[in-house]
């Protein structure tokens, strides 16, 4: 939530000032939204692998490629993943509010000689509030359900990548943690919901 989310506000701005290759950048950070997360968790496992894509780069500058899928780097492979695969549908959302913002009042902004991080701070930012404000909402609501990706890329090594989703789940999954599984569930939501409607 504290790094998605600044790292789309700024992407969305920079997209929408119309830098070199934003169609490109676009579509690269987009396209993890709309691929499958099993494909896509599939696809970022086997490219950096040993033996994989980020191994034959190490290869070539004649190093040797970390284990990204080992601890103790396991778990910022997971939130290197997470974020990357996250970004997506926030950005399309702030581009398209910031697209909105009337171009009159930016062109009267830098009439009047304000640069680039002032027009993102005190124009662009207040007039997409409301929008950001819901996202933020549904950004705090989406912590627990970071449950498949962990579950996808570290199999194995579960503990090590444990959430509070992937433990409910793999309790729900059993038919002898159902209670556990409720009761995690329900405290969370009991702790949770009031920190969201505030």
């Amino acid at each position: 939530m504290f790094v998605i989310f600044p790292i789309c506000l700024l992407t969305s701005y920079f997209l929408c000032r119309k830098v070199p290759l934003s169609g490109f950048f676009r579509i690269v950070f987009y396209l993890p939204s709309i691929i499958p997360l099993v494909i896509l968790a599939l696809g970022f496992t086997n490219m950096i692998k040993i033996d994989g894509l980020l191994g034959k780069i190490y290869e070539g500058f004649h190093a040797e490629a970390p284990s990204l899928l080992l601890p103790p780097k396991v778990r910022w492979t997971v939130y290197l993943f997470t974020i990357w695969a996250g970004i997506g549908g926030n950005l399309l959302l702030l581009s398209g509010t910031i697209k909105r913002v009337p171009t009159e009042v930016l062109e009267s902004a830098h009439l009047d000689g304000v640069g680039t991080f002032g027009e993102l701070f005190r124009i662009v930012i207040p007039m997409i509030w409301p929008t950001m404000v819901t996202m933020f909402v549904m950004s705090m609501m989406g912590i627990f359900s970071v449950v498949f990706q962990p579950l996808f890329l570290t199999d194995k090594l579960m503990n090590e990548t444990m959430t509070i989703g992937l433990w409910i789940f793999n309790k729900a999954s059993d038919n002898a943690g159902n209670v556990q599984a409720a009761t995690l569930g329900i405290l969370t939501t009991i702790f949770v919901a009031p920190v969201i409607l505030l």
